[in-house]
């Protein structure tokens, strides 16, 4: 159990960091040219949100059991 909630927090704040710091990621790694052309402009920033996003559920979905 006690494992399952330190990846939790880990997972926790990796999707925190990964929200908090949005902006900061897509200059370092850089846009994603097939995310812009079949979404739209300026749509690679909502998908680093939702990867962010997707970590914290998956993060709670172990802590709960889920998976």
């Amino acid at each position: 159990m006690f494992t399952r909630i330190l990846i939790f927090i880990a997972s926790l704040v990796l999707g925190y960091l990964g929200l908090r710091y949005n902006y900061w990621v897509v200059k370092t790694v850089g846009k994603s040219q097939w995310v812009e052309n079949k979404f739209g402009a300026g749509m690679t920033f909502a998908v680093y949100q939702l990867m962010a996003l997707i970590i914290i559920i998956l993060g709670f979905a172990h802590l709960i059991g889920a998976i």
